[in-house]
């Protein structure tokens, strides 16, 4: 990515951890996502946002991603899930994987006193790993 290309996340997606079984470490910072998984897409207001951070701990790197985003859609929050991001370049992130951590969803519902305030609900995902958070790449077919 070069310094002049705009970071922007375009699109939100999500899979249950469960279906990421065959998920494929290429590079310390790239995987290979299988083309069978499927991808439940989140409806989300202009641009979701993605931070990812790193701390040194005990001599060892914490990698942390947050991401939010509103929506008004109602999403459950009772399963584990990963979440893929795309962004405007074309590159797709992945936040979460079938291991432990899971990503830790939090859901803020608004209800304004007044009908021109935001009515749309805020939603935090975070994910804190001892790897990088990766570049998600499509399965290739053999």
């Amino acid at each position: 990515m070069t310094a002049s290309s705009t970071k922007l996340i375009i699109s939100v997606e999500r899979t249950e951890c469960a279906n990421l079984k065959k998920l494929v470490k290429v590079a310390p910072s790239i995987v290979r996502i299988p083309k069978d998984i499927i991808w439940e897409k989140v409806t989300t207001r202009p641009h979701p946002s993605l931070v990812v951070s790193e701390k040194l701990d005990s001599k060892e790197s914490i990698y942390t991603a947050t991401v939010k985003f509103f929506t008004c859609q109602e999403l459950d929050s009772g399963k584990k899930y990963a979440y893929r991001l795309r962004a405007l370049d074309g590159q797709s992130f992945l936040v979460g994987t079938n291991k432990r951590p899971f990503p830790v969803f939090s859901i803020q519902i608004n209800y304004p006193d007044k009908p021109s305030e935001n009515q749309w609900n805020e939603v935090t995902i975070t994910w804190s790993t001892p790897y990088a958070v990766p570049y998600a790449v499509p399965q290739m077919v053999p």
